[in-house]
This record gives structure tokens, sequence and C-alpha cells, in this order.
């Protein structure tokens, strides 16, 4: 098995000033099904993702990128609005790095960040039904369905919660 660039080697790290163009590239190289399932921006221009970064350095939400040894953006995630009681995660990764664990550990660092750094005490999520690897490894990390989302289709999605245990 051939392994992805930066699988072996790679850095996370919030996303900061000079990022965009590198967050641009990863939402084009995106397949057609990862956009299916995986689309929180309408618009992934160079305009539209300076104004994502910027959402970060503004501390509206918490961006983050795993970056390969070249400095290629092979993953974002991130929480929007972390005003609120229980942000709303986003993840996503480039096809090639899909069934490798590699959504799981960062999945793993982003929950940490939410329950540790920004002290919430719940995270949600919405996920396309049919995107059932995704909602195996919610599950698997305790998130439960909580209710019913429009995306794509009326009710297409699963609105997911996990509540971290009072400490």
């Amino acid at each position: 098995m051939t392994l992805p660039p930066g699988f072996l080697d790679f850095s996370v790290r919030r996303l900061r000033s000079g990022d965009a163009e590198a967050l641009s590239r990863f939402y084009s190289a995106l397949s057609e099904q990862s956009c299916f399932f995986y689309e929180p921006y309408k618009d992934t221009s160079l305009a539209a993702m300076h104004a994502v970064v910027q959402r970060t350095l503004d501390g509206v939400d918490l961006g983050m990128a795993a970056f390969d040894a070249d400095g290629n953006v092979f993953a974002h995630f991130f929480f929007g609005d972390i005003a609120q009681e229980a942000p709303h995660l986003g993840i996503g990764l480039l096809d090639a790095y899909h069934g490798l664990g590699m959504g799981a550990v960062l999945l793993s660092h982003l929950l940490s960040l939410g329950r540790h750094a920004l002290q919430k005490k719940a995270i949600g999520l919405t996920v396309v039904k049919s995107n059932q690897r995704a909602i195996g490894l919610y599950t698997k990390f305790g998130f439960r369905i909580t209710g019913e989302a429009s995306f794509r289709a009326e009710n297409d999605s699963h609105v997911m919660q996990l509540d971290f245990p009072a400490p």
C-alpha cells in the first residue's frame, strides 16, 4: 500500500494569515463525492477562503488544517461560531486519506480542543444520512443523533451531538 503524502510527516495547526490559497487548493482538490458529503462553504474561491481564515483570526471560528511536508492542506477541520454553547464541528479530508484512520486522529484532536481549550460542554455536527463511514466514526466517539436537518434535500441529514461528561 502506498501512503499519501503527509501521512507519515504532517503538521496540524490553527489557520493563520497566508493560508487562504492552500485552503482554496484543498477545496478544489476534493472529489465530487467528498463535496457531496462535505461542503461547508458554497464559495471556495480565494476571496472566500480569505474570509474563512479571517473568521479564525478574529476568534469567531476555530479553523485548523493538516499540512503535508510540502505545505499542502490535506484536511480542514473546524468549529464554527465558537461562542455558541455547543459549536458546530466540520471535518474534511482529501480522498487519499480516507479509510486510513486520519479522520479519527483529527477528530480526537478537535474534540480535545473543544473540551479543554474552549471549555465546551457539548459539540454539534450535521452529517448526510448516506455518509455511513462518518456516522460510524462520530458514533464511535460518542455522538448521538438528536434530530434531522436539510442539506441537499429535505431531512437528508442527521444532527448529532456529543455531550462531554462533567469534570
